[in-house]
């Protein structure tokens, strides 16, 4: 198997200037280890022994595929499942490699995560209209609410086309439903109309629900064709 079909290489970067700015991207960049310049062969070896033995379980939130990044979870905090995935250090390094149970493992945990995605872009959609609502409170909102209103945007774009031809297409189109509703909003964002802000948190309910429960088909196709038709009011 070839580096670049294997999405789940082992990784350690060496970093020269350790700014805590860059620190952080590296970090947020998924690396399984950070060391910093100048390091002995030594220290490297230790490394690399560590990681071949125990690899840290990865996580999946809205913007991060990688190993988890805490100790333990924030109080009051969503707890996000952690997962192992395959560690084709170890493999080589105890004998076991090979390529097609490797493949296999990776396309199972390329599925966990795809799915972990839609679950965590579900609970972005719905923090997200939290946060946008009061900004419209009493008088209007500000040039602030845009930034807002694009990544809701881009996650609710993300999860649909992950949904698309999935046996949960019908959450796919309450997602489409929620991108049209934000590109009228972005039309004129900081006086919408009254009927687009209203059904945000609609919308953001029913994406939620569709993963918090196993039944959720009927309710979805209703609510996308009742916003179809609103939609077909607005032209």
């Amino acid at each position: 198997m070839k580096p670049a079909d294997n999405p789940f290489l082992v990784v350690i970067t060496l970093m020269e200037e350790p700014t805590s700015e860059a620190i952080m991207e590296v970090i947020d960049s998924g690396t399984d280890d950070l060391l910093i310049k100048p390091i002995s062969p030594a220290l490297l070896i230790e490394r690399v022994n560590i990681l071949t033995r125990k690899r840290k379980r990865f996580v999946v939130t809205t913007d991060y595929v990688g190993p988890t990044r805490r100790a333990a979870p924030r109080p009051g905090s969503q707890e996000i499942p952690e997962f192992r995935v395959p560690n084709p250090l170890r493999l080589k390094a105890t004998g076991k490699y090979d390529a097609e149970t490797l493949k296999r493992e990776i396309d199972e945990i390329a599925h966990t995560i795809n799915e972990q995605k839609k679950e965590r872009h579900a609970y972005q959609i719905d923090y997200l209209v939290d946060n946008i609502l009061p900004l419209y409170g009493d008088g209007g909102a500000d040039e602030g609410v845009i930034e807002h209103l694009e990544r809701l945007l881009f996650v609710s774009e993300d999860i649909s086309r992950r949904l698309s031809g999935t046996d949960d297409a019908h959450v796919g189109e309450l997602c489409q439903s929620m991108t049209d509703v934000v590109n009228r909003i972005l039309e004129a964002p900081l006086s919408p109309d009254d009927k687009d802000l209203r059904l945000l948190p609609e919308l953001s309910r029913a994406i939620k629900n569709s993963f918090d429960a196993e039944a959720a088909h009927d309710i979805s196709h209703d609510i996308s064709e009742a916003l179809k038709e609103a939609q077909r009011r607005h032209v």
